[in-house]
């Protein structure tokens, strides 16, 4: 019952299109972040330095771009970054 009550008015159904439309390059970016995170942890996990470094890089960039258009909050952003920052300096130490 609650379903069919939603979205009775024209302008509700277009403010909710213009919010999907709106929002739809945060996913990507969102998708982007998190894969490239995954890689570094990956490859911190297989001990492959070199890899790990570069992707860090990436991942590292991508952080604060998003931190920067407040995809994530910078906090968030920074706390990653120095999670991944850290393990791949204990890496550097085995190696």
């Amino acid at each position: 019952m609650a379903n069919k009550k939603t979205m009775r008015h024209a302008s509700a159904t277009k403010a909710k299109r213009q919010n999907i439309a709106r929002r739809a390059p945060q996913f990507d970016i969102r998708n982007r972040v998190r894969t490239l995170t995954k890689a570094v942890l990956a490859a911190i996990r297989e001990k492959k330095l070199d890899i790990a470094k570069t992707r860090f890089k990436e991942a590292q960039s991508e952080w604060q771009k998003a931190a920067k258009s407040n995809i994530f909050h910078r906090n968030a952003a920074s706390r990653q970054i120095s999670k991944m920052a850290s393990q791949l300096a204990q890496l550097e130490k085995v190696h």
